[in-house]
């Protein structure tokens, strides 16, 4: 290469004839010139994005939270509620069963009194009762003391 013929810059270049110059045109930017501004606008709405889903997440959140702890709530009170009924209904059939429980001892004792008044004797059947028994010991001694002198008078004979 001459030295006539070097070029000053990228883009400058001599021409055929002496003292020619031609510039090359520039090639047109691939990138817009307000690209900065049209970047940060677009990271900016996609941010505002994430934040309104990450404010709607929470404010679900929140309401799912509340629905769950009210739903916890009516079923420990459904829980409550039937637990207390089981409870009045156990301690009524058990009211029940000691009422007529009584009902049968006070039938029974009464009963038991009735037979003892029946089995108690009177005076008149005692005095009875123990003249009969008076009766039947002299009845007894009687034919002993008999059996006994007829075994002397058969050892006196014999």
């Amino acid at each position: 290469m001459l030295l006539s013929q070097k070029g000053t810059g990228g883009r400058e270049f001599t021409g055929p004839t002496p003292h020619s110059a031609a510039v090359r045109a520039k090639f047109p930017p691939s990138r817009p010139v307000d690209h900065l501004i049209l970047e940060r606008q677009k990271q900016d709405a996609a941010r505002d994005e994430v934040l309104d889903f990450t404010r709607y997440q929470q404010t679900c959140d929140v309401k799912n939270s509340w629905l769950k702890s009210s739903d916890r709530h009516f079923l420990r009170g459904a829980i409550e509620r039937e637990v207390r009924a089981a409870v009045k209904q156990n301690e009524s059939d058990i009211d029940e069963r000691r009422h007529r429980l009584a009902e049968l001892l006070e039938a029974e004792q009464q009963q038991l009194l009735q037979e003892l008044e029946e089995k108690k004797e009177t005076t008149v059947e005692r005095q009875n009762k123990m003249r009969e028994r008076a009766r039947l010991l002299r009845e007894r001694r009687e034919s002993e003391r008999q059996q006994l002198v007829s075994h002397k008078l058969e050892q006196l004979f014999m």
